[in-house]
């Protein structure tokens, strides 16, 4: 599955109202994932780029692939981070969150953030400071000194 070919016309489907909301999705693409922002939900979906396989073993494997993600960056976000998701496929083509159907295809669901917050815009809005990058920074080493070891990896 060629993601180039299939990300714009799979997004313009999933943006329409009545998929993730009553009302349209904005869509934000991403180098591996596309982002539905509805008013106070984000759903996120890996583009596709893995190979044609079973389908079965494509879906489950995009699944656990959710799923760690979540559990990943719950560590750091746990109140962003709200589960994967099922989007479903009805026999009229039609998606949605809610069945009757297939699962087509697993999104991480997320709480919406205030785009106003995002720490690049407030920095570039002059709106951040020396003193919060410190905060962030501080919370960070914090988080990453707690870590367990993970090994050496070979230098490449």
């Amino acid at each position: 599955m060629d993601a180039r070919r299939t990300a714009a016309p799979a997004s313009g489907r999933l943006a329409r109202g009545g998929v993730f909301s009553p009302a349209p999705a904005q869509v934000v693409q991403t180098h591996q994932s596309l982002v539905f922002l509805t008013a106070d939900r984000a759903y996120k979906l890996k583009k596709p780029v893995l190979p044609a396989r079973a389908a079965s073993d494509v879906l489950a494997a995009r699944r656990r692939a959710a799923e760690e993600e979540v559990a990943l960056n719950r560590r750091l976000a746990a109140s962003v981070y709200r589960g994967v998701v099922p989007l479903y496929r009805r026999a009229d083509g039609s998606y949605g969150l809610t069945g009757p159907g297939v699962v087509a295809d697993w999104a991480i669901e997320m709480r919406r953030l205030d785009e106003r917050l995002m720490l690049a815009r407030m920095i570039a809005e002059g709106r951040a400071g020396a003193g919060d990058l410190a905060r962030v920074g501080d919370r960070l080493a914090a988080f990453y000194a707690a870590l367990p070891p993970q090994g050496r990896r070979p230098a490449a």
